[in-house]
């Protein structure tokens, strides 16, 4: 993955490969084009006392809307500070890593090893100071009441785990047999459904003013279909306030995407505008095959993946096949959406938004939670397909062309 990043100390932009990064939860949105609620301060500050490891920078990941980002600052005399806005409270992720001028900065992370290097912190509008003491990892959090509640919830959640580790090393073992790793499995899925229940549903049913509602909500949600239907029955008990907060909202229409968009469903039909502010619906294609492709300016894989569909779209244009193209760009951005469109190639097919970022009709409809990601769609308007990326998208088009 490689990422921008805006240092805090200068408004140039460097490029950071971080290799092998794991967000082990997804964070929630700090803020989106459509919420209301005003941007608060977040002053961060670090402090490392008698830490071993020789870190002089830190890398701090969060995610805005779906959206991936990250800052760094210098770790100098053992100290270090961030500043960002958010609407609620909100999880970053931070990284220690030693950086040499002239190279570019490469960042392993090992998440069970002694030489983690990873902090899960939830962040609140204020001032919060985070202590590492001997380690990096062996650190403190003041100044977060959303973080205090989080390391509760959690620890309870751990303290249950106790099969699942067990159980790992049986699915990963060479010797073990067909038998045993199915059994490891289905323990495996057991052992979560009760976390799931026990800890996260359990909190989320007590704490209904919490900070980190919907950081819970989301871990009790689980991921299978059954997990999801039983999510949004329990969404649709919620308290008013909650089912129309922002995260709330969000959290429904995604839910309700994922539930709907699956291979061999009827493609939901979306109407969005060109650039020229034309609508153009997608059901007036139906009679060929369609790639509907959601992307942005923004998005850097979105970019590279581009040539890709020009070169399947240059391919097979003339054999009942069109691109039904969906940026996520911001309204501020349609200079850019214009400018990426006509230096991608991308003007002989549809393009279209609403120019409201991760906030995109389309993208709630489909349960777009991260891109480039795409839906093949054939003549009657049932999906066949999804993701294509690369020489998978041609294929497949050979396949069914």
């Amino acid at each position: 993955m490689e990422f921008i990043i805006n240092t805090n100390k200068k408004q140039t932009m460097n490029r950071f490969r971080v290799m092998g990064l794991m967000m082990l939860a997804m964070p929630f949105a700090a803020h989106s084009q459509t919420d209301p609620r005003p941007l608060k301060d977040v002053n961060i500050s670090g402090k490392f006392v008698n830490v071993e490891d020789k870190f002089n920078k830190i890398l701090m990941f969060w995610t805005e809307d779906g959206t991936k980002h990250v800052d760094s600052a210098d770790v100098v005399n053992g100290a270090y500070h961030f500043h960002l806005q958010v609407t609620a409270p909100l999880m970053v992720s931070m990284l220690g890593a030693e950086s040499v001028p002239g190279r570019r900065t490469t960042v392993g992370i090992m998440m069970n090893g002694p030489n983690s290097n990873k902090l899960d912190v939830y962040v609140e509008p204020g001032n919060i100071k985070i202590t590492s003491k001997d380690k990096y990892v062996n650190f403190t959090v003041s100044g977060s009441k959303s973080h205090t509640e989080y390391e509760k919830l959690n620890k309870k959640a751990t303290a249950l785990q106790v099969e699942t580790p067990v159980l790992n090393k049986v699915m990963f073992d060479k010797n073990a047999t067909p038998e045993e790793r199915q059994a490891a499995k289905e323990g495996i899925i057991k052992e979560q459904a009760m976390i799931r229940e026990e800890v996260y549903g359990k909190y989320i049913k007590e704490n209904p003013n919490s900070p980190i509602y919907f950081y819970a909500f989301g871990r009790a949600a689980g991921g299978s279909k059954d997990d999801l239907r039983k999510a949004l029955d329990l969404y649709k008990t919620l308290p008013e306030k909650l089912r129309n907060s922002p995260e709330g909202i969000a959290f429904a229409k995604r839910t309700e995407g994922q539930l709907t968009i699956m291979v061999g469903s009827i493609a939901p039909d979306l109407t969005l505008n060109t650039p020229e502010g034309t609508p153009v619906t997608l059901s007036s294609f139906r009679g060929k095959y369609v790639l509907l492709d959601f992307w942005a300016s923004w998005c850097g894989p979105c970019r590279k993946e581009n040539p890709n569909v020009v070169a399947a779209y240059a391919k097979f244009k003339d054999k009942n096949f069109t691109v039904y193209s969906v940026s996520l760009d911001k309204g501020n951005d349609k200079d850019k959406w214009i400018k990426a469109i006509e230096a991608d190639h991308l003007g002989e097919w549809t393009n279209v938004s609403d120019l409201k970022f991760w906030g995109s009709e389309g993208a709630l409809k489909y349960g777009i939670t991260g891109i480039p990601q795409n839906f093949l769609i054939d003549p009657k308007g049932k999906i066949i397909a999804t993701n294509l990326r690369g020489e998978a998208l041609e294929k497949k088009l050979e396949e069914v062309l």
